[in-house]
């Protein structure tokens, strides 16, 4: 009998990490909190989840453009969803942290934010980028801004919107 290999993106450190560079690129403010990118990622690694999230109108009107489409296929709950999905912008951001070039600055991990040193991205990853962003227009934008821009905790904050419990969450 053949031997089979299983392979999901969420667990692929090199296309984390280019997911990583992805949402940095697209990210205005500069820095990101690793909690904040850990669910952003999720949301970019299965945007379907995108349909379960409360999102103030402006969010929403802004989210429906983008015509994600796609059936239902996970239950409801971002555990049952994609367990382990927050693990993986972590287990990127400290691949990047012990490269030699320095993609993500080493000083700012430690506080638990990821910032991207942008020059130090070689241009055809950055071209890549570019190429994938072309083909999947607006979705890291929406996530980077428009989702980024509600609060992670609190009584309105993304965590309770999107039903992730304090059991899901790494810190």
């Amino acid at each position: 009998m053949a031997k089979i290999r299983i392979w999901h993106a969420s667990r692929d450190p090199y296309h984390c990490a280019f997911r990583l560079i992805r949402l940095l690129l697209g990210y205005k403010e500069g820095s990101l909190a690793f909690d904040r990118l850990r669910l952003i990622d999720m949301f970019f690694l299965y945007p379907v989840l995108l349909h379960g999230v409360s999102m103030p109108r402006p969010v929403k009107n802004k989210f429906q453009t983008l015509n994600i489409r796609g059936s239902q296929r996970f239950s409801s709950g971002s555990r049952a969803s994609c367990p382990g999905a927050g693990s993986a912008p972590l287990s990127g951001g400290r691949c990047f942290s012990a490269c030699r070039s320095w993609i993500l600055m080493p000083e700012r991990l430690g506080s638990g934010t990821a910032v991207l040193n942008v020059d130090a991205v070689p241009s055809d990853i950055r071209a890549r980028a570019d190429a994938k962003e072309k083909e999947e227009p607006g979705l890291c934008e929406f996530l980077t801004g428009d989702l980024s821009s509600i609060p992670l905790t609190g009584r309105d904050g993304l965590y309770r919107r999107a039903g992730v419990t304090k059991w899901d969450r790494l810190s």
